[in-house]
């Protein structure tokens, strides 16, 4: 009987180990996926920065963390809205959550609302994101928003004129401070 359960301690140490090494690959791939999407645009084109893109946006509808029904009206509006495309997986979307759970550390022009946007309860763990998200942002776990702002690669971000109902800049984001900068720069233009 000591046996058996010494091979099933073997069997199960050998699992984890694989399990532990498909999680970093994942993680890996994801990181250079995100790389690589920052690197080029649509059609393979260098995309040296956010694109300004002039397209129309869209209203955000989905389900909140905790399962509720949620909409969130972005066109059409009095204000400025910059959508935080985010998953729990990648390590840099980690980095995001940390800053934007501090409040000092957003920092965006006035008149500007933040909403973070991960993929729906069937791609993403709302247990996870309750768990990473700020008590004062709005999360919509929406799938169909990440295709309506053909939202390929996170951490990436949509900045939406809201009385114009248009996207003015979009990209994949390494860092918090840079996407504020943007939004920034955008945003007094």
């Amino acid at each position: 009987m000591s046996v058996l359960v010494v091979l099933l301690a073997a069997v199960v140490a050998l699992l984890s180990i694989l399990v532990a090494g498909l999680l970093r690959s994942h993680s890996e791939i994801h990181r250079a996926l995100a790389e690589l999407a920052e690197r080029t645009g649509p059609g393979g084109g260098a995309a040296p920065g956010p694109a300004a893109t002039g397209r129309p946006a869209a209203d955000l509808a989905g389900a909140s963390p905790g399962g509720e029904p949620v909409s969130v009206a972005v066109a059409g509006v009095g204000h400025g809205t910059l959508l935080v495309f985010l998953t729990t997986t990648c390590t840099t979307c980690l980095d995001f959550w940390d800053a934007l759970t501090r409040p000092r550390s957003r920092r965006l022009p006035r008149d500007v609302h933040l909403v973070i946007v991960t993929m729906d309860g069937a791609a993403e763990d709302a247990a996870r994101v309750r768990e990473l998200a700020p008590d004062d942002v709005p999360v919509v776990m929406s799938g169909a928003a990440w295709r309506d702002y053909d939202v390929t690669a996170a951490p990436s971000f949509a900045y939406v004129d809201g009385p114009t109902a248009t996207v003015t800049a979009r990209g994949v984001a390494r860092g918090w401070d840079g996407v504020r900068d943007v939004v920034a720069h955008t945003v007094t233009r």
